[in-house]
């Protein structure tokens, strides 16, 4: 099985070296941004026609930042693209509202599985283990409900080779659920079994909020992390439908006028205005950068220091925002994120009374609050947009590593810090 995280943790987003930290019973710690790589890629050399060789053509012609190591070009450059791909899958299959569209199943544990959870992974392990083939792969899905589904796994191969989208390289069913299934990387016995890198893929991490519709402000998130050695070092959460930094709507509302009428109006799947990569690497800092510049890279339609990227931080500590004045993202369905009130009880003892209100059903909530489903939530927190979120321990239910690992790398590299509520990292 994948390494479970089963201790309770919190979010606390202002920078390591605050105080207000340690008020909590968080480490008081300080933020190099002067650490560097120096692990070497594991991509081999290869003939000029190898995928390995395209990976580095690739990775030549993608503008990175500066403070991105070369060490590590190849690397992010084949995670964005997986990334990437994946985003272009879930964009073309997720309802636009309340009708899923008959794309969603049930797992044997009732939570939903959809299209786009097998599209997503199957283009993202793909891509990478093209580049990567001696590496491990542990995702969220398997292939056992597209096993003997003729119909079900044509759904999902239509939607990888959507004419819109990236050529997936998916040529038929055999393929959907080989690629599926390098996912699976703990039950393989080949060399990968030995690899001290593991790429940890959550093909949509927020499936309710995926199912819940697009244009409704349903919010998911792509999420890929590799480690090595047990640690995050390279970080990508793929946000289709979050608003870039160029839009001023609210990441849980409904879309504007304004974006609906841009959207999908030419021959980009993503609009300026919404849809955004963060990436991070260790030691590296964390950056966003719009998917629209993504999918024009990809495309041939802007070169080599066209694509804009932002270095993001956490809130700063220098009390301009107080602590009881701090912004808490949320889970949308309170019966999954607070069943017992425990972070409501905490809120109010960091907020207040009066910081806590009363809805109209008699159910107690945070006033300076947003609720948003998956890790995109870890994204807000890097771009200074809320500064809490506490994610505690369920009855029956376990996060695994693909539902914290890429989030904990971008806060991280953006200046926050990650702990259980002991305050251990």
């Amino acid at each position: 099985m994948p390494p479970r995280v089963t201790v309770a943790f919190i979010l606390f987003s202002t920078p390591r070296s605050c105080s207000a930290g340690a008020a909590f019973g968080f480490r008081r710690r300080t933020f190099s941004k002067t650490r560097r790589f120096t692990e070497a890629s594991s991509v081999a050399d290869a003939s000029p026609s190898s995928p390995v060789t395209a990976l580095a053509e690739k990775a030549a012609n993608l503008s990175l930042p500066p403070s991105f190591v070369e060490a590590r070009r190849c690397d992010l450059t084949a995670a964005i693209e997986s990334v990437f791909k994946a985003c272009q899958v879930t964009r073309l299959v997720q309802p636009s509202g309340d009708d899923d569209g008959d794309i969603a199943l049930k797992k044997k544990d009732s939570s939903p599985v959809t299209i786009g959870d097998f599209g997503a992974q199957a283009v993202a392990l793909r891509t990478l283990h093209d580049y990567y083939p001696d590496d491990m792969f542990i995702s969220e899905e398997s292939s056992d409900a597209l096993t003997g589904d003729e119909g079900l796994c044509g759904r999902v191969l239509e939607a990888v080779n959507h004419p819109r989208g990236v050529c997936s390289q998916i040529s038929d069913r055999f393929d959907i659920i080989r690629s599926i299934d390098y996912g699976q990387g703990l039950n393989c016995s080949d060399a990968s079994a030995k690899s001290n890198r593991v790429w940890a893929l959550d093909p949509i991490d927020g499936t309710k909020g995926f199912l819940r519709g697009r244009l409704r402000g349903g919010q998911y998130c792509i999420a890929l992390a590799l480690l090595e050695d047990g640690e995050p070092v390279v970080a990508v959460l793929g946000c289709p439908n979050l608003p870039t930094m160029n839009s001023t709507a609210m990441p849980n509302g409904h879309w504007p006028d304004e974006e609906l009428e841009v959207d999908g109006a030419d021959e980009r799947l993503f609009s300026s205005l919404r849809g955004t990569l963060f990436v991070a690497a260790k030691g590296s800092g964390c950056y966003e950068v719009p998917l629209c510049e993504i999918e024009d890279w990809l495309g041939g339609r802007i070169s080599v220091g066209q694509t804009s990227w932002t270095r993001l931080e956490v809130t700063n500590s220098d009390g301009s925002i107080a602590a009881d004045q701090g912004r808490f993202c949320l889970g949308v369905e309170r019966g999954f994120s607070d069943p017992a009130g425990t972070v409501v009880a905490i809120a109010s003892m960091i907020c207040g009374p009066k910081g806590i209100f009363t809805d109209k059903d008699g159910v107690r909530d945070i006033k300076n609050s947003l609720r948003i489903d998956g890790q995109a939530k870890y994204g807000l927190l890097a771009r200074g947009q809320g500064e809490y979120f506490l994610r505690l321990p369920k009855k029956g239910y376990n996060d695994w590593i693909w539902d914290v690992a890429s989030g904990y790398l971008v806060l991280e590299e953006a200046g926050g810090s990650l702990t259980d509520v002991m305050g251990n990292k």
